[in-house]
Parts: structure tokens; C-alpha cells; sequence
């Protein structure tokens, strides 16, 4: 993953934009005919491919951005670094969804319907794809922080001004 340029941010974009039409998807996989039970077994192997492309790149990301704020500021999240409490907080976050997301599944296709949750789930998913789109690994436009992060140098404020004045 660490040798092609971008690579994290492509994975991870994949991933959400192979679940996103998935899900949008299943409102066509509603009703007993084998036909439809076998188009929802597709859809939901493509659900579980996309949203596994995209959960190691994200936890790169986790990793990259504190070895980045240790770098700036040492010793600032303490003796033993941040590293556990970044984990911990992105582990506590998925655990959130695993326990809600059926939850807000299940009471949106009792009130809506199946298509409308899956609409819902696929348009999240895409919006999610989007904003991976921009800023996995930095803002897609910065370049300053894109260079900081492929060479493992420490960019100062000045270095930043210097860069953006040309």
C-alpha cells in the first residue's frame, strides 16, 4: 500500500464507491424468488468487499496522523505517545456503528421500506467516499503536507508560507 503514491486514498475511495451503489442496489433484491435472494447474496458481497477495501487504508491513516503530531510536538500526548488512545478512539467508533447501524437499519425499513434504507446506507457511503476522495492522507489539494508526509520530513510554518508565496 506504501508504494504507490495515493494508494490509501484510492483503495479507500473504491471501497466506499463499490458499497455505495451495492447498497442503493438491494431495493431490487425485495421478495422470495431465488432470483432475488441470489442478486441480495451479490449485493451484499459487494457491500462486505467494498467497506473491507476501504478499513485498512483508514487505519493507516490513523497511524500516519499520530506519528505526524508526535513528530511536530514531542512528548505532548505523554511518555508513551498517542498511539493506543488513536486506536483506541477509531476502534470505539466502528464499534459504534456495528451497534447501531442495524439498529437505524431495522427501524428505517419498518417505517420506509427495504429500498429506502438501502438508498440511505449507499448515499452515506458515497458522501463518505467523497470526503475520503478529498482528504485521506491530507487535503488533496495541499501539497505541502502530501510532500511532508512521502519524505517523513517535519514542515515548518515558514516552509509552508515559503511554498504558497510561489
Amino acid at each position: 500500500m506504501d508504494r504507490v503514491r495515493n494508494s490509501p486514498r484510492i483503495l479507500c475511495t473504491l471501497g466506499f464507491a463499490l458499497a455505495g451503489p451495492s447498497f442503493i442496489l438491494l431495493g431490487l433484491a425485495e421478495g422470495p424468488q431465488i432470483g432475488k435472494q441470489a442478486l441480495l447474496c451479490v449485493l451484499l458481497s459487494l457491500v462486505g468487499i467494498g467497506t473491507g477495501l476501504s478499513g485498512p487504508p483508514l487505519l493507516k491513516e490513523v497511524g500516519t496522523v499520530v506519528e505526524l503530531a508526535e513528530r511536530e510536538n514531542p512528548g505532548a500526548y505523554g511518555p508513551k505517545g498517542a498511539t493506543a488512545r488513536a486506536y483506541g478512539v477509531h476502534n470505539a467508533a466502528f464499534a459504534i456503528g456495528n451497534l447501531l447501524g442495524p439498529v437505524l437499519a431495522g427501524a428505517m425499513k419498518a417505517a420506509f421500506g427495504w429500498a429506502v434504507m438501502g438508498w440511505v446506507f449507499g448515499v452515506m457511503s458515497l458522501a463518505m467516499g467523497a470526503v475520503v476522495l478529498c482528504s485521506l492522507e491530507g487535503w488533496v489539494w495541499d501539497t505541502t503536507l502530501n510532500f511532508a508526509r512521502r519524505t517523513n520530513r517535519t514542515i515548518d510554518s515558514a516552509e509552508i508560507e515559503v511554498e504558497e508565496a510561489v
